[in-house]
């Protein structure tokens, strides 16, 4: 349970901390050794990587796009834009057949080419935040205050508020003890 409670708090920690800072884009892989499969079931696949992707994909807000190589000469980067552009010789739908599984598993994403030494499927997400008062909608972040204050962060655009004894200069104090 304390492993879980664990990975619970790194996955808040990631989520509010590309939130908070814009929207950051994470990368991770989905490895598999078999290509040109749209079988998401294959021994050959990442179990953890598409567990990893199964719990992020259960956030409506999470941006995701599926790159998958466009054909094993990319997978030694010996692709060319050329090559990618001709269809014909590529056939592009099998080679991107698990990215496109992917999407179909899960309704959403967007698919891609790389060029990269990919042997599976690159996930590249972010959290969409569509403007300043959704992100005031969200459910606070605590941070420990000094003494009896809490105060609280909302991801986002940075807002922060004291939920308890308003922080006063001794000027202000003064004041209100007068009143």
């Amino acid at each position: 349970m304390r492993s879980f409670t664990t990975q619970l708090v790194v996955w808040l920690t990631v989520l509010s901390g590309s939130v908070a800072s814009g929207q950051t884009k994470e990368t991770f892989w989905i490895e598999s050794f078999s290509p040109e499969s749209a079988d998401l079931n294959d021994s050959s696949i990442n179990q953890k990587a598409l567990a990893r992707l199964d719990s992020l994909m259960q956030i409506p807000s999470v941006s995701v796009t599926f790159y998958g190589a466009d054909d094993s000469l990319a997978w030694q980067n010996y692709c060319t834009d050329n090559q990618i552009e001709n269809k014909d010789k590529l056939n592009t739908r099998r080679r991107l057949s698990r990215a496109r599984a992917l999407k179909k598993r899960y309704g959403r994403g967007n698919i891609g080419i790389t060029r990269e030494n990919v042997a599976g499927v690159k996930v590249v997400w972010s959290v969409q935040m569509e403007d300043a008062e959704q992100a005031s909608e969200l459910e606070p972040i605590r941070i420990p205050g000094s003494g009896s204050k809490e105060s609280t962060a909302v991801s986002g655009p940075i807002k922060v508020k004291i939920l308890e004894n308003e922080i006063k200069s001794p000027e202000n104090q003064n004041e209100s003890q007068e009143k």
